[in-house]
């Protein structure tokens, strides 16, 4: 297991951080006066998706380390671990 790996995965995640930041604000300024609470979560919703998909896209197309599939899968449970560690610590 290549731990340099996991050390650009936590940086990846930050940018997360910093993307549903962002898109809770845009949602919260743009999206939902325009359309409503529910509907804005919604579409709010769908743009973080896809912003995640794209930047989880790039990050694996970029990487320079060999990588297996178990890599790939711990990377996703870490995220989702820091993520849930984030909610519940903020």
């Amino acid at each position: 297991m290549n731990t340099r790996i996991f050390l650009y995965a936590f940086g990846m995640w930050f940018i997360f951080v910093i993307a549903g930041i962002l898109n809770g604000v845009f949602r919260e300024s743009f999206i939902t006066p325009k359309v409503g609470e529910h509907a804005g979560h919604v579409i709010s919703t769908i743009i973080l998706i896809c912003v995640i998909l794209v930047v989880t896209y790039l990050f694996i197309n970029n990487l320079k380390l060999n990588y297996t599939m178990t890599d790939l899968l711990l990377i996703g449970a870490f995220w989702l671990i820091l993520t849930i560690l984030f909610e519940f610590g903020f």
